[in-house]
């Protein structure tokens, strides 16, 4: 708690504003200067003046995610009651702040509402609507690409970390606040201040401590340069007058924004060519080097004909490699990284700034071996011009399936049927099995319609091995390390069944 002297009009010059200000976490938590901490047990009392209404679950419900700043870090979720604040009556302006973005996999927010609820009453609600779910997490930045020197608290902080701010009368002595979302891990509140509304000494102090957070988020997230950029001499008088270099990197070789022609790389290519087995999906990559604004990138392939047939261009996938600001685990220096791939149409081709341009083409099992060419136009707005030969050499067989699981660990099913034809053949997790009730015999009813779906869906994909159960398909929704028991006792009491052997059952039924 901050005392801050109030010197509003219509106060008295010697009255003392409280600025209440909390940071919440595990109990082991670094606590922002300034503010006081709260973790998963601070219970309320008249002493103390602050706490929750009652201990939550468990110490798991108060985390440290380590990144971004020490105030934001760190983090609690209040499943159970309120948050309680002692405050004279009058009117206060709360401000809140969440961390949404988890530590491990699947720990980001997935709520498609989440309000914060102040005296019994909603104060502030987000309805993501579309965006619920894991649509938020999956592509809320998929259309920023930083580059070279990027301000990630604009590009990413300030979206990520934007407080709640809203105002409340206090009547009764405290301030009772609830913050509820419609998914688990989705309401972690990392800091909360309440300060008298109209203060403008309390705000300068909340925007002061905005302020501070936002630059320890820029201090604790230094860039990393990456390798040096070509001179200019270097290049080529024809690659000047072009305005553009235009390379081979080999398939397994990092090509940065800063990367040109190496000697491991084929300057100027006028070909790319690929055997392939029936069934098989082969790469190559091609990178562009922009001396100067080349506008918007245009690729285009044709038909691949031969004597026996011929491969359409559908078969011929152009993308273009993205890069994210990564960072290892509690690293604190980022760097950007190439590490994804989009569609290539409309990739900007700004100078000084090399893109990689994956091609992949997908033999259909029915090809006739033989020799097989087509063509790569490569145009921009403004003077990018190449036609690259792409030869493909069919052999007369096909690879054979490996009979070993190979695959990520979750799969969500949109996805079943790319990584199917990158190679994958097995499969980790899914939906889980949902218990319905207790039938009138006393035998539980279960609700597979998610899990059939998705298996349906992964067989018509072409996976025909066993599922690894880690998270789903064999697991029951709703059931997990802490509460198996208390779960399982509320599900058979109406059908007079003791917690284990209600579990026995339904174990037993999903076998």
């Amino acid at each position: 708690a901050v005392l801050v002297p109030d010197r509003s009009p219509g106060r008295s010059r010697d009255l003392d504003v409280c600025v209440r200000a909390f940071d919440f976490g595990p109990e082991s938590q670094t606590v922002w200067p300034g503010f006081v901490p709260v973790s998963w047990n601070t219970l309320y009392t008249k002493e103390r003046g602050y706490g929750l209404a009652r201990a939550q679950p468990d110490p798991n419900r108060a985390r440290d995610d380590t990144f971004p700043t020490r105030l934001i870090s760190d983090w609690l979720w209040i499943e159970e009651g309120d948050f309680r604040v002692d405050l004279p009556n009058g009117r206060y302006r709360v401000w809140a702040v969440f961390n949404d973005c988890g530590y491990w996999g699947g720990e980001y927010a997935r709520h498609t509402v989440r309000a914060i609820a102040a005296e019994g009453r909603e104060a502030c609600r987000e309805d993501r609507g579309a965006h619920g779910g894991d649509w938020e997490a999956l592509h809320l930045f998929e259309g920023v690409e930083p580059r070279p020197g990027a301000d990630l608290a604009a590009l990413y902080y300030d979206r990520l970390f934007a407080p709640r701010v809203f105002d409340v009368e206090v009547k009764d002595g405290q301030l009772n606040l609830e913050a509820k979302a419609d998914a688990p891990f989705s309401a972690k509140l990392a800091a909360v201040i309440v300060a008298p509304a109209g203060s403008g000494e309390a705000a300068a102090w909340v925007k002061g401590s905005e302020t501070a957070n936002r630059n320890e988020f820029r201090s604790r997230a230094p860039e990393t340069p990456l390798p040096s950029a070509p001179a200019s001499a270097a290049l080529p008088a024809e690659a000047k007058a072009r305005g553009y270099v235009l390379f081979a990197p080999a398939e397994d070789e990092t090509v940065w924004f800063t990367s040109a022609a190496s000697p491991r790389q084929r300057p100027g290519p006028g070909r790319v060519a690929r055997r392939a087995a029936k069934g098989e999906t082969v790469a190559a990559t091609l990178a562009i080097r922009p001396l100067r604004d080349l506008g918007a990138l245009r690729a285009e392939p044709t038909d691949l004909l031969g004597a026996a047939g011929t491969i359409p261009a559908g078969a011929v996938t152009i993308r273009a490699v993205r890069h994210l600001a990564k960072r290892g685990f509690n690293a604190l220096r980022w760097k950007l990284t190439p590490w994804y791939l989009d569609d290539a149409a409309g990739t900007a081709l700004a100078p000084g700034l090399t893109r990689q341009i994956w091609i992949t083409i997908a033999v259909p099992r029915a090809a006739k071996p033989g020799e097989y060419r087509g063509t790569l136009a490569l145009r921009s707005s403004k003077g990018l011009e190449e036609a690259v030969a792409l030869d493909l050499t069919v052999l007369p067989f096909e690879l054979e399936e490996p009979d070993i699981p190979v695959g990520f660990y979750g799969m969500r099913e949109e996805w079943l049927g790319t990584m199917r034809q990158y190679g994958m053949t097995g499969l980790s997790g899914g939906p889980n099995i949902r218990f319905k009730d207790f039938g009138p015999r006393g035998v539980p009813r279960l609700d597979f319609d998610e899990t059939d779906r998705y298996l349906d869906a992964a067989a018509n994909a072409g996976y025909a091995l066993p599922i690894l159960s880690y998270g789903g398909p064999a697991n029951l929704e709703d059931v997990g390390y802490e509460n198996a028991e208390e779960v399982c006792a509320a599900w058979g009491k109406p059908a007079g069944l003791a917690a284990l052997d209600a579990a026995k059952r339904i174990l037993g039924e999903m076998r």
